[in-house]
């Protein structure tokens, strides 16, 4: 049984131009805007669950709106775990939300709104496709900017850390059954609760907890990246090192001290890790105020 009893429609692909776009509808209805939105080249009186179909998306007088490819994936085999079809269609910003105002405004008996942001993914969740940290690894293979930060994101998507997590829940409540069982029976000559071997398991959790935090310590390095601050005195390259590492002009360099006023960024990915390069002022006593505005970010930085 699924959560939502709504149906809900929105772009799935990212907001820019390109040769496909994907509008997708999940919800009890989906197969019923489907089959009023959608014309199959081929007649098909039935559509098959997952099987892709050529034809056109027409509005509901029959007016064209696209060529399209569109597949019916039915509930509880789907990614939200409701009935879902997608319309493969051409990838016109301005035609992906034609699609979508004309679903909206010409369903006539569909009750359908448009989706909130991440609403896919929290139905799928809700609806127990996939858990908590699948649903972030989502979130952070759409917004990875690196190797490393992608690998690490994939591995938790395959419900790894969800595998860890229930393995220390599992030993922590074996510990805690050992010790309730040897209160409920202190007198009795039944062996229960072996003080020694609890301790040690307790330790062995306590140790696998801090391998994890220190694993969400490497991650969040994937994910935003190692900072990286160029600091020193005024006119001993440091500008000329950001554009060296970047290898653009990003900074201005001349050899009159005190060029770099404001701190200058970029980025570079090294060894499959991101870097964020700050080229800073230089550190020397001055009597110029814009100058030592600029000195107090370089500390701060």
């Amino acid at each position: 049984m699924t959560y939502y009893s709504d149906n809900i429609i929105a772009i799935a692909t990212a907001p820019q131009s390109g040769a496909i776009g994907i509008v997708r509808v999940s919800g009890k209805d989906a197969l019923s805007v489907m089959k009023a939105f959608f014309k199959p080249n081929c007649n098909s009186e039935k559509i098959k669950p997952r099987y892709f179909y050529f034809g056109h998306l027409i509005e509901y007088d029959g007016g064209p709106l696209d060529q399209a490819m569109a597949v019916f994936m039915q509930g509880p085999n789907s990614f939200t775990g409701e009935d879902v079809v997608e319309f493969h269609c051409h990838g016109s910003q301005i035609l992906l939300r034609k699609i979508v105002k004309v679903i909206l405004e010409q369903s006539k008996d569909i009750e359908i709104r448009g989706a909130e942001p991440g609403e896919f993914s929290k139905r799928a969740f809700l609806n127990g496709k996939i858990d908590l940290t699948q649903a972030e690894s989502i979130h952070e293979i759409i917004k990875a900017n690196s190797d490393l930060a992608l690998k690490s994101s994939l591995k938790n998507l395959d419900g790894e850390l969800n595998k860890i997590i229930c393995n220390i829940r599992t030993r922590l409540r074996e510990s805690l059954a050992l010790i309730e069982a040897s209160f409920e029976f202190p007198e009795e000559d039944i062996q229960t609760f072996d003080k020694i071997q609890t301790i040690e398991m307790i330790k062995e959790i306590a140790a696998d907890l801090r391998k994890l935090s220190e694993s969400f310590k490497t991650s969040k390095l994937y994910d935003e990246g190692v900072s990286v601050a160029i600091v020193g005195k005024p006119n001993v390259g440091k500008s000329s090192l950001l554009n060296a590492l970047l290898i653009e002009e990003r900074a201005i360099v001349t050899d009159i001290a005190g060029t770099t006023r404001d701190t200058v960024e970029g980025s570079k990915i090294i060894g499959g890790l991101r870097f964020n390069f700050y080229d800073t002022a230089g550190l020397r006593e001055t009597a110029d105020k814009v100058e030592q505005i600029g000195i107090q970010k370089s500390k701060h930085a």
